[in-house]
């Protein structure tokens, strides 16, 4: 699901589970060691932040957006 994602094109990733946000937020470089792709930065968004946004919420530290390893670029 990952790799399909990028493959798309897709600017970020949502999850609604937090085993997700771990697997795609810090696993993905062993991921990408394994299934032999290039490391990629897209960065993963929990459903919530998402939420949060849509209501008008910018303040990146306030979203958690800060504490990302993949960094959210486009707010």
């Amino acid at each position: 699901m990952l790799f399909r994602s990028i493959d798309l094109g897709a600017d970020f990733l949502i999850v609604h589970s937090l085993g997700l946000f771990y697997a795609f937020e810090n696993l993905s470089l062993k991921a990408s060691k394994i299934y032999k792709r290039d490391n990629d930065n897209t960065p993963t968004l929990f459903l919530p932040q998402i939420a949060l946004m849509t209501m008008g919420e910018k303040d990146k530290k306030a979203l958690g957006l800060d504490t990302h390893y993949h960094k959210v670029t486009f707010i």
